[in-house]
């Protein structure tokens, strides 16, 4: 599913905000937990708001919205997280024709040392069903899992820029 501009819900927005603070304290400090924030969003965006992007697209679109002091049910934390990945997924590196490059590379790789998908999610300890939706192009895969798949395959990553 793809970010979703419209939902205005707090519970979501706030899981954007908390992508969108992430993206950039992560871009000035290294990746880090949002955990915390997770239970006190706003204590955690009072921080991190000062690395934003003030003239990032996405962070203009909720500007001024109020974030909740707390997420306290079970039904709001879950659009929380759908909204932290929804825009996670919109930073993300990889557009469609992207994933569906780098995971027929990865099956050529694969069929090249004569491995199996199955052979494949041993050595790297993916499911079989995952490196089959990755090959597909189907599934957004981080860094770390394209690394383990590269050092399976006996190879490496490399990023042209």
């Amino acid at each position: 599913m793809a970010l979703d501009r419209e939902n205005r819900s707090l519970a979501y927005v706030t899981g954007r905000m908390i992508a969108i603070a992430e993206h950039y304290a992560g871009n000035k400090f290294g990746p880090g937990t949002i955990s915390a924030m997770f239970t006190h969003p706003a204590h955690g965006m009072d921080v991190w708001r000062r690395y934003i992007d003030k003239d990032d697209e996405y962070y203009q679109e909720l500007e001024g919205i109020p974030l909740p002091v707390t997420i306290a049910n079970e039904v709001d934390k879950g659009q929380a997280w759908v909204g932290y990945y929804h825009q996670k997924a919109a930073y993300g590196l990889c557009n469609d024709q992207e994933r569906k490059r780098i995971g027929q590379r990865i099956a050529d790789l694969r069929k090249q040392k004569g491995l199996t998908q199955q052979h494949l999610a041993e050595r790297t300890g993916i499911q079989r069903n995952h490196i089959s939706r990755i090959e597909a192009g189907k599934y957004s895969v981080g860094f770390d899992t394209l690394q383990g798949i590269a050092e399976a395959l006996g190879g490496r990553i490399d990023i042209v820029v």
